[in-house]
C-alpha cells in the first residue's frame, strides 16, 4: 500500500529499523489491554514477527501512523474473505495520546477505503472502558 498524507500525519508502511519503537509503543499495558491482537509483555521480537506477517498479506494492510518521520502507532484494514468491506483498527503511543492524532489516522482510512479500494461498508469497534477510542 502507499503512502496516506493528512494534514500532521504520514500513514505508511512500517519498517524493520521501527521494531524497537513499535515494541516500546506496543508493550505498554494500557496500550495492549485495549488491544486484543496484542500480547502483553510485547518484546522486539514480537515487532519483527508482526512485520514479517505483513508481506504478502492480502488480508490485511497494516501501516505506521508517523508524525515528524517519528514512529507513533499503527492503523490498518483488516479486510472480509471478498475484500468488499473491512475493520479498521489504530493504536498511538501513550506520548501521542488526546492530540487527535487517532482520529485523523482513522478519517484517511476511511476515505481510502472508500475511494482506493472500493469498500462497501467499513466498521470500526473499541474497548468498552476505552472512551477516549469510542469519541474516534
Amino acid at each position: 500500500m502507499t503512502e496516506i498524507r493528512t494534514a500532521r500525519l504520514l500513514l505508511r508502511p512500517p519498517t524493520e529499523a521501527e521494531a524497537d519503537a513499535i515494541a516500546a509503543y506496543a508493550g505498554d499495558i494500557d496500550i495492549a489491554r485495549m488491544i486484543r491482537r496484542i500480547p502483553h509483555p510485547y518484546s522486539r521480537q514480537d515487532a519483527l514477527d508482526w512485520l514479517a506477517s505483513m508481506v504478502g498479506n492480502r488480508g490485511e494492510t497494516s501501516l505506521a501512523i508517523s508524525l515528524s518521520c517519528s514512529f507513533i502507532g499503527a492503523c490498518g484494514f483488516i479486510f472480509s474473505p471478498d475484500r468488499s468491506t473491512a475493520e479498521i483498527g489504530y493504536w498511538l503511543g501513550k506520548p501521542y495520546w488526546g492530540n487527535g492524532y487517532a482520529t485523523e489516522a482513522a478519517q484517511a482510512l476511511v476515505r481510502t477505503g472508500f475511494e482506493r479500494f472500493g469498500l462497501a461498508a467499513i466498521t470500526i469497534s473499541h474497548m468498552v472502558d476505552n472512551p477516549a477510542s469510542a469519541h474516534v
